[in-house]
């Protein structure tokens, strides 16, 4: 999971600017907004490169958080933008993904920080990536891929992970072309196009890349897009601009006061790639096959102010899915919302941030508040999932970022969260209400159980899986929970066990041992689908919870992948139990 932005300066005068100047008036100020609007999407490290038109650049890259990476360069972005003609910018959010090779095991090494820089005898290239595009990891090292024709390719770049790795081949593509009857940019959009159809059935991506002919001098700056990961584009001005989440872009508007019409933000095209020649008014575009978007998107990853098209390119808000899909996993509950609406001592509460958007309408459509139990503490913003696969760094992250409100004692909770990977959060939550003396505890999650890793969203390994210790434990397969698409009041027999969960020997040593819960519950496929279905959303990607891969990734073996010469559907449509 990453954020991208980066924007080009175009030659000719654009209709979508919000004034009538051509002067260059993208600022520092809205470049830092940016990266900060994508602060959801990464705290391991920050970077970006500026380019002036008179060759000089700026290149920061660094290991922290947003904030800190702001705070350090914040000033130094907007002298530079400032004093000098900007060309074109590429910047990154990261969090690191768990397949792909680290430098001593540790994903914070800087030679891991994005926009990436690549180069051979011919050219230079600067990269980011949103997603990832998985090869064998051995590659890397041992020269393993088929379709390098010299010796020795692979280590001559120092790739360092799979953006980088993904940068090599573009660059071995295009040295190995035959560049004595065509232009540069005939030699680029061939190579683009070639290392999109052998990097589809990789993984999922939104790329960004400026490239650059160091004998013709000839500059490119190109975008390629899965659909796996998002991407937006809006004109400013004088300047296109790409960026991982219209929210951001958003930001903009409201917090710098910026008139642009949001009618102009617009989804760079799923299965697209965009091509423009940095020294003249050339653009050359064109479609390749596409993937459906990771539905964890919606679910957790994006920011709740985030705006996607459906099917008849209206405008449908995130926080509104969200809101569907908390209402139908009540729903699908039918006998924690009779407690909830028949009990004067049980409340419910959600789990902030993103599970303040699935309680969202409760008011109007159930006549439930949504009591604030559970606070986030201000000070506070990694996402816990994602933070490490250390059980003790897990423990006391999820332990530190949230506060319980004493108001529960002697009181029943239904918790609703939006999601249960490694039940480090859930269980942490669970045992800090039982010590404010909360009488009953029932856990909701408003997505299916993740049953099987999905490197184009979540960022986990097999092992570390809430399935994957039940599996052990009790002998409930991840395939059998996740076989159960139908109806509702799915995956009993694993919600059944989540009861009395011994997860982690680390975590229940700090948990003071297993943490009772008397009842959780999940949304089933057939309801996520529905919800899709009624908001009239694009198909999804659900690998993580089908254990079906619209593309390769270590350990796919055990489970379902789809070719892309197959048709991928996801989009299981069971009648649904009233």
């Amino acid at each position: 999971m990453c954020g991208v932005v980066g924007g080009l300066r175009l030659v000719a005068p654009l209709d979508h600017s919000y004034s009538e100047s051509r002067e260059n008036s993208i600022t520092g100020e809205i470049i830092i907004q940016l990266l900060k609007g994508l602060s959801n999407r990464g705290h391991e490290s920050g970077g970006l490169v500026m380019e002036s038109s008179n060759d000089i650049d700026f290149i920061k890259r660094d290991t922290g958080t947003v904030s800190d990476f702001i705070n350090s360069y914040g000033a130094n972005i907007d002298y530079f933008v400032r004093h000098i003609d900007l060309k074109n910018f590429i910047g990154h959010i990261r969090y690191a993904t768990s397949s792909g090779t680290k430098v001593d095991n540790k994903s914070s090494e800087t030679n891991n920080i994005h926009p990436l820089f690549v180069g051979s005898d011919n050219y230079s290239l600067i990269l980011a990536e949103n997603g990832q595009t998985h090869f064998d990891t051995s590659c890397i090292q041992d020269e393993c891929m088929d379709g390098f024709t010299k010796p020795g390719m692979l280590n001559r770049h120092g790739a360092t992970n799979d953006t980088s790795f993904k940068g090599m081949r573009l660059l071995d593509i295009l040295e190995n072309s035959d560049a004595s009857q065509k232009k540069f940019h005939e030699i680029l959009t061939t190579s683009l196009d070639t290392l999109y159809d052998e990097t589809f059935d990789n993984g999922m991506f939104s790329t960004l890349g400026q490239i650059k002919d160091k004998v013709s001098g000839q500059s490119y700056f190109f975008v390629m897009r899965d659909g796996g990961r998002p991407l937006y584009q809006f004109d400013i001005d004088g300047f296109r601009v790409f960026c991982s989440e219209s929210s951001a872009i958003t930001d903009i508007m409201q917090n710098l006061e910026i008139n642009l019409d949001a009618k102009n933000i617009h989804q760079f095209p799923s299965g697209s790639i965009s091509v423009y020649d940095l020294n003249s008014e050339n653009i050359v575009a064109w479609q390749k096959e596409t993937k459906p978007l990771c539905f964890f998107e919606y679910a957790y990853l994006m920011n709740q102010g985030t705006y996607l098209s459906d099917n008849n390119h209206n405008l449908v808000k995130v926080d509104d899915i969200r809101a569907a899909l908390g209402a139908q996993t009540l729903i699908e509950h039918q006998d924690l919302l009779n407690l909830l609406l028949n009990d004067d001592d049980c409340i419910l509460s959600s789990v902030p941030n993103s599970g303040l958007s699935y309680t969202k309408n409760f008011k109007d459509m159930f006549g439930i508040d949504d009591t604030q139990a559970i606070t986030r503490n201000a000070n506070y913003d990694y996402r816990t999932f994602i933070a490490s696969d250390d059980p003790l760094v897990r423990f006391t992250k999820a332990n530190d970022k949230f506060n319980i409100s004493p108001d529960v004692e002697g009181k029943t909770v239904v918790i609703l969260d939006d999601s249960l990977v490694r039940y480090n959060v859930a269980a942490v939550i669970n045992s800090k209400l039982r010590k404010m003396g909360a009488e009953k505890v029932y856990y909701l999650f408003a997505t299916p159980p993740i049953i099987s890793p999905c490197y184009g969203g979540i960022n986990t390994y097999r092992k570390h899986l809430a399935v994957t210790a039940i599996e052990l434990q009790k002998g409930i397969s991840a395939k059998a929970i996740g076989a159960d698409y139908y109806g509702t009041g799915a995956h009993k027999d694993f919600e059944e066990a989540l009861k009395s969960f011994e997860h982690d020997p680390i975590m229940m040593d700090y948990l003071g041992g297993p943490v009772k819960t008397d009842g959780v519950g999940f949304l089933s496929i057939a309801g996520l689908n529905k919800v899709f279905n009624d908001l009239n959303l694009p198909p999804t990607s659900q690998c993580c919870v089908t254990g079906k891969y619209p593309y390769k990734f270590d350990g796919i073996e055990d489970w379902s992948y789809i070719p892309s010469k197959q048709q991928y559907n996801e989009k299981i449509r069971p009648k649904m139990v009233a």
